[in-house]
């Protein structure tokens, strides 16, 4: 039975320790899209994520999704 709350408090730090990253992560992409919208037009990179039409949060969620989870690799 011990072993068994010791997996549960286990689990429950790496979801907090996910979030936490994700939530650093989703901040500072969200600085990056934000950035990036009040430069020129003729200053922004022809990334893929400028060529669609997203909103500043779709754009920094897309990116932290994409990004975190090769921190848990390994």
């Amino acid at each position: 039975m011990h072993l068994h709350a010791d997996s549960r408090r286990a689990d429950k730090w790496e979801r907090i320790e996910f979030r936490l990253i994700y939530g650093v992560v989703f901040l500072l992409f969200f600085c990056f899209a934000v950035l990036k919208r009040l430069l020129p037009w003729t200053w922004r990179s022809a990334s893929p994520a400028s060529i669609g039409h997203r909103s500043v949060i779709g754009e920094a969620k897309s990116a932290a999704s994409a990004s975190v989870p090769f921190a848990f690799m390994a």
